[in-house]
């Protein structure tokens, strides 16, 4: 068990996720073996190029879906409905045009 300091400690291990492509029976594979933590008390930050995993990724921590593999654990136990509802985070709308 992790230690409690005052918040949740989160870890994911290689979370692979993938969605249906453009073809039928296609897989995209949008997140593979990624891996990570993010601790009570310390910021994290998460950067890459339009398309990258980044709000997938979110949407795995908050338990908004499913990896197709792999594991996410907060304060070392699995997620669990409860925990879906203390869990969240605020999606960006773009405001800015492509060009």
């Amino acid at each position: 068990m992790v230690e409690q300091r005052g918040g949740i400690e989160v870890r994911w291990d290689k979370l692979y996720f993938q969605v249906p492509g453009k073809t039928k029976g296609e897989m995209r594979t949008i997140l593979d073996s990624v891996s990570g933590c993010a601790k009570p008390g310390e910021m994290l930050a998460i950067f890459g190029p339009s398309g990258s995993g980044k709000t997938s990724l979110l949407n795995l921590l908050a338990n908004r879906t499913l990896p197709s593999q792999g594991s996410i654990r907060y304060n070392g136990m699995a997620a669990s409905r409860i925990l879906s509802k203390l869990t969240g985070y605020v999606q960006q709308e773009s405001h800015l045009f492509e060009e």
